[in-house]
């Protein structure tokens, strides 16, 4: 069996891919569900990020050396 690079593109997940390969379709509610929870996650986790990053400059700029 050949698979194209677009194949790996269009199913993002092993799960995906290999239903596409045993020939299983997946409904478009699964996939879009499946999106959206990962849409969801990678959202809090930038927040997540994002407030250490603030954390972490608020701390340096406290104890900051000065000359």
């Amino acid at each position: 069996m050949k698979l194209q690079v677009l194949d790996l593109l269009k199913y993002p997940t092993i799960y995906y891919l290999s239903q596409h390969i045993k020939g299983e379709s997946i409904s478009n509610n699964d996939s879009k569900e499946t999106r959206n929870i990962r849409d969801t996650n990678l959202r809090e986790g930038k927040s997540m990020m994002k407030q250490r990053l603030e954390r972490r400059q608020k701390h340096r700029s406290r104890y900051q050396v000065r000359d």
